[in-house]
Formats: C-alpha cells, sequence, structure tokens
C-alpha cells in the first residue's frame, strides 16, 4: 500500500535537478534495460502501510510526508486550490509546477471556498480510461514508474519520486503487476502523459456527486475500495496511518506504540479517509493504557481471500453512493469460512469535499 509524502519547495528541487531514478515499486521477475530494481530490505516506521516490501531510502523526509499528510487530511475549507493543465498549488505550501516549463509558485493568501472547474459526467473513452479526476500522492520509496499502456511491463515514459502529487486524469483496469491490482491512473508530469499503478499512490477524489456518471461511479468505487480495505487493516491492526513502530507487549496479542499517540489521535487521522458512520471501528483492536496507545497485531498467516470485486451498484441518492462487493474464498478456506464467497455492501459518501467510506466489511 502506499506511502504519503509531500515534497516542499527544497526537497522537490534536489529530486528534480538530479533527476530522480530509484527504482520501479514493481519487483518483477524480469527486468528492462532501462530499469534499474532497488533492494526492498530497509525498514520504514513511519511511511503507510504496503503490502510489499518497502525499497531502501536514503533520505529524511519527514518534513515533506508531515505536509503532505496535513494537506490531504485538512478540510478543504482551509485550502485554496487553483486548477490548470499543468499545476495545482494548494495555499501555504510550496510546490514545483509539473509542466514541461518547470517553475516554484507559492500562495500565502486564504480563501474561505475551494474554487474550481466542474467537470461533466462522462462515459469511458475508447481506449477503455473513464475520465476521473482525482489528486494522487506517489507513495512508494524509490518513486514510480509512468508508463505508454496500464501495464507493468509497457514503455517507460517517465520516472516520478515518492511525495509527489499528480492531478490524475482518467481510471483504467488494465493488467496486474505481481503482488498488485489491475488498478491504473493516468496523470501528467513534467508535460508527459501516461499511466501508473494505483496500488503506489493514496488517492483522494473531489469530484462532485452531480459530476459523476454511473460509469464513473463504479470507476470510484473500483478504485477506492482496494485503498479502504488497506487503510482499514493499517488502523485497526497496525496503529494507524502511518503504522507505529512497536514499543512494548501487552496481553500478549497487544503491541505497544509511540506514548504521544492516543486513541482521539489515531480516530482524527481514521476520519480524513472514513466517516463518523465508522466511528468504533477501532475499539476492539486499539486501547489506552498506562498512558500510551496499544494495538492488537494482525492475525498471522495466509488470508482465506482470492479475489474481491466491485460487481454493481445498488444505490445512488444524494451524496451516497452505495454497491455490491463479492469476495471469492480459496478452495481449502470453504469449510472455515462457511461457504465459497460471501457478498457485502461497500457505501462512499460525499463528505469534507471529498469521498469517503461510509461502510466496509470488516478484516
Amino acid at each position: 500500500m502506499p506511502h504519503l509524502r509531500k515534497i516542499s519547495l527544497a526537497a522537490a528541487a534536489v529530486l528534480l535537478c538530479t533527476g530522480c531514478t530509484t527504482g520501479d515499486p514493481i519487483v518483477p521477475p524480469l527486468v528492462t534495460a532501462d530499469e534499474e530494481q532497488t533492494d526492498d530490505t530497509a525498514e520504514i516506521t513511519d511511511l503507510p502501510f504496503v503490502t510489499r516490501a518497502a525499497a531502501t531510502e536514503t533520505t529524511d523526509y519527514s518534513e515533506e510526508r508531515s505536509a503532505l499528510f496535513s494537506y490531504l487530511t485538512s478540510d478543504t475549507s482551509e485550502k485554496t486550490t487553483r486548477t490548470t493543465a499543468e499545476t495545482r498549488t494548494e495555499t501555504g505550501l510550496e510546490t514545483v509546477l509539473s509542466g514541461s516549463d518547470s517553475e516554484t509558485v507559492t500562495e500565502t493568501e486564504t480563501t474561505a471556498e475551494t474554487k474550481r472547474t466542474p467537470h461533466q459526467p462522462a462515459e469511458a473513452e475508447d481506449d477503455g480510461v473513464v475520465p476521473l479526476y482525482c489528486t494522487a500522492a506517489v507513495d512508494l520509496p524509490g518513486g514510480i514508474t509512468l508508463r505508454k499502456a496500464a501495464e507493468p511491463f509497457a514503455r517507460m515514459v517517465t520516472k516520478i519520486p515518492d511525495g509527489t502529487t499528480l492531478s490524475v486524469t482518467g481510471f483504467m483496469e488494465g493488467e496486474k503487476p505481481v503482488g498488485g491490482t489491475n488498478r491504473w491512473l493516468r496523470a501528467e508530469y513534467n508535460g508527459k502523459t501516461g499511466f501508473f499503478s494505483a496500488d503506489d499512490a493514496i488517492v483522494r477524489c473531489e469530484m462532485e456527486p452531480q459530476e459523476l456518471s454511473d460509469t464513473q461511479c463504479m470507476a470510484l468505487a473500483k478504485l477506492l475500495y482496494p485503498q479502504a480495505r488497506e487503510l482499514l487493516h493499517g488502523f485497526r491492526h497496525e496503529g494507524g496511518y502511518p503504522p507505529l513502530e512497536p514499543v512494548g507487549v501487552y496481553d500478549g496479542d497487544y503491541s505497544r506504540l509511540r506514548p504521544d499517540r492516543t486513541l482521539d489521535t489515531l480516530y482524527a487521522r481514521f476520519f480524513a479517509y472514513f466517516t463518523e458512520d465508522l466511528a468504533g471501528a477501532l475499539d476492539d483492536t486499539c486501547k489506552e493504557q498506562d498512558g500510551a496507545l496499544w494495538v492488537k497485531m494482525g492475525t498471522v498467516g495466509r488470508s482465506p481471500v482470492m479475489a474481491e470485486t466491485v460487481t454493481e451498484m445498488t444505490a445512488r441518492s444524494g451524496r451516497q453512493l452505495s454497491f455490491r462487493v463479492r469476495t471469492d474464498y480459496y478452495a481449502d478456506s470453504y469449510a472455515a469460512m462457511g461457504a465459497e464467497f460471501a457478498e457485502n455492501a461497500f457505501v462512499l459518501k460525499f463528505a469534507d469535499g471529498c469521498w469517503k467510506v461510509a461502510e466496509i466489511a470488516g478484516d
């Protein structure tokens, strides 16, 4: 799962000037001639959780990560956004334009409301891309590769450093990378357009309900469901977002986290992605004891889940979208699960200026 960081002016300038060419997020059995893999062995304790091993990172970007996290979790009424084909700049933060002629833009004034150009509902394009306008924060140490097509071995367009915030213009279901999902996003970076795996970013969609066609609603659900599952598990069993380093054991099943984290602060971060409908979702795995937060660790062993698929939209009303998700189990798990598959609801609500999860099956 993706790692969040906001690249500050200084860090961005260094990365762009030096031509960051760190490793591709995918670790396939083969390596193309123009790309090299990174060593996926370093322990990273203050980044969001991922399902694949983290790549080695030699520079401390804690301040940049903090700035990006503050942006993604802040109320949109506290930011002003100016969107063009080349750039998106948030108030009070320094961002390097992603257009062909890069320059620095700094905004210091705040406005009461975020102004942006509304989009018209649209269907899938001829190449299978569904127009979907989101913000994606690159979330993989070593950065990602923008590719010509939605395929893990398609021709490389350019490299994008970890922590970069991209303006997404489309979603499509492409070829699965090793250990990943088939979710791909289309974006432009430094004047070049291509695709990257949604597994390697944290996505926030601010499109208003009336801007979405039914096709775009389904694309949004397929994009956000896997991300929501990873985030929910991380909050419940890894100390939140980003996960914290365990520093002790309590009652055998619980691990102690940093003393400066409380259940209230954990929920504050949780509600950046989930609505108040899920209040209490962390109560059975997280608790405060002796002035610290303790988290019940996840179950060790192979998951019984073989695949999860958003199959249909079951209801659409106002600022809420409801979907059905089918979960298929491995054959050797049928007896334990009591069935070959299960169907559950997945609900999205437009709250605080973006789409958040209001209902999802627990882990």
